[in-house]
């Protein structure tokens, strides 16, 4: 007997045995756990007397079927919520158990109905995992239908399963429509998209497929599929998830922008030719004028009055800025219309060159050059010369008249970015000024007091830009700019 009792609580499930005369003889300790009521306290009471809550409830009617029939009864949470109304206490907190209740007779070893036997299994953890279960189902499906991508499944036979409604806008069909029909032969070519569904199988993941869809009336969807194998929803065998979106307007801005991007290759290249012939067929009647002009001066000499050798200089030198005007212009219609070429250049011998080449500016207005250490670059050598060049003579030409210029060259690294500067102590921009400075034919000075044509900085800024850089001014009037231009870091050279 002893060892009898030490089986029934041994056991992960309740045991009571409840006598003819309807009372307790086994009360194991799982049920006493559960109960909160010790054993002490059961023994020799009835169902009733424990819980009066149980008068008229399922579980005495079962158990009076077993004492006058010989009846087994099973109740679940199911049917039956809390048979029994027990509790699992856990530090804090009690939360009702979920059962499965068997109520059946208890035989003697001659087959006679002994007593009453109840059986008592937690299930609380299982209907936990079944709400879990149902409520991550209700969600997917949710998502499935609320999704803006077409999505579809479809079978290892290629017929789809289950179309939410954006699949259905997408192909222009309904769903009844859709389901168990041959998935591929809603696209253009039926081959690829079979190819499409065989790779998917067997790779188990499939990404960024284009394949043209035909819309039920009749017009063209492009669209981009991705597929995963995932287990079906109503056997065994795997599906495909696939998600359809679509990029029909995607791929005709390319083709426009395509369109365009040749478009402006094929009008910047006639510019650019353009440009060479108006200027090479602009200069010849230029230099005509010019030599004219100083033949009329020669020819007449000193016979020639004060107020006509004034008009003649006003006329050659219109002349000769008009000349110096049509150059610029065609520097600038030049730049970017290289070959593309990229080579390590050292920044400091770029600078001394142009400090060569402006040898002349720099020893009459006596300024004061001060060149920093310089990185070698990837870059074009020529265009970081005609730069270099076009800023610091910027800076000679636009000195103050009362001090002697003095022009710095520097470098430091930005942030994923190399930036060069030329410092100068000149005249300086108003601020409001600082981004017309950039502009084409944009003078800030007038032309009586600093020659010019206004282009030098724009050709920087085209310089620049067509580099990938920025370019930019710190300025003050009368204390002198210092002009900014920076090259993504990743065209330094090893």
């Amino acid at each position: 007997m002893a060892a009898g009792k030490d089986l029934n609580n041994s056991l992960d499930l309740g045991v009571i045995v409840i006598e003819d005369d309807r009372r307790i003889s086994v009360w194991n300790d799982w049920i006493a756990h559960k109960a909160q009521i010790p054993a002490a306290k059961a023994l020799g009471r009835t169902l009733a007397e424990l819980f009066p809550a149980l008068e008229g409830a399922p579980l005495l009617a079962a158990v009076e079927r077993v004492f006058s029939a010989g009846l087994p009864t099973i109740m679940s949470h199911h049917f039956h919520p809390r048979v029994l109304p027990l509790v699992e206490v856990r530090g804090r907190v009690v939360e009702p158990v979920e059962q499965s209740v068997v109520v059946r007779p208890l035989l003697t070893g001659e087959g006679r109905q002994a007593a009453c036997l109840i059986q008592v299994s937690d299930l609380t953890s299982a209907v936990k995992r079944d709400r879990h279960l149902r409520k991550i189902t209700a969600y997917s499906r949710t998502l499935f239908d609320m999704s803006a991508d077409a999505l579809v499944t479809v079978d290892g036979e290629g017929r789809m399963l289950e179309t939410n409604p954006s699949f259905e806008t997408l192909t222009g069909r309904s769903g009844a429509g859709l389901q168990g029909q041959p998935f591929c032969e809603v696209f253009l070519s039926v081959e690829e998209a079979r190819s499409f569904v065989r790779q998917a199988f067997a790779d188990r993941l499939r990404h960024d497929v284009t394949l043209t869809l035909r819309h039920a009336d009749g017009g063209l969807r492009h669209v981009l599929l991705n597929a995963a194998v995932i287990p079906g929803a109503h056997s065994d065998d795997p599906c495909l998830y696939i998600s359809a979106r679509d990029i029909s307007h995607r791929i005709e801005a390319q083709r426009q922008l395509a369109r365009k991007s040749d478009e402006l290759e094929r009008s910047n290249a006639e510019l650019s030719a353009f440009a060479y012939v108006a200027s090479h067929d602009l200069r010849q009647p230029l230099r005509m004028i010019s030599s004219y002009l100083g033949l009329i001066e020669r020819r007449l000499g000193t016979a020639l009055p004060d107020d006509l050798r004034e008009f003649l200089s006003f006329a050659v030198d219109g002349a000769r800025r008009m000349d110096r005007l049509i150059l610029d212009l065609l520097e600038y219609s030049r730049v970017g219309h290289d070959d593309g070429r990229r080579e390590a250049v050292d920044v400091a011998e770029v600078v001394n060159d142009s400090l060569l080449n402006l040898k002349l500016a720099i020893e009459e207005s006596q300024a004061e050059l001060v060149v920093g250490a310089l990185p070698v670059i990837e870059s074009d050598r020529l265009e970081l010369l005609r730069l270099f060049q076009n800023l610091i003579g910027n800076a000679l030409k636009y000195r103050s008249l009362d001090r002697l210029p003095r022009i710095e060259v520097g470098y430091r690294g930005d942030g994923g970015e190399h930036c060069f500067f030329v410092r100068d102590n000149g005249i300086g921009i108003a601020a409001e000024q600082s981004d017309r400075a950039f502009g084409i034919f944009q003078r800030l000075v007038p032309a009586e007091q600093y020659e010019g044509t206004g282009i030098g900085l724009a050709i920087c800024k085209k310089i620049v830009e067509h580099r990938g850089g920025r370019i930019w001014v710190d300025s003050r009037p009368g204390f002198g700019s210092t002009f900014f231009f920076t090259v993504p870091e990743d065209a330094a050279a090893s």
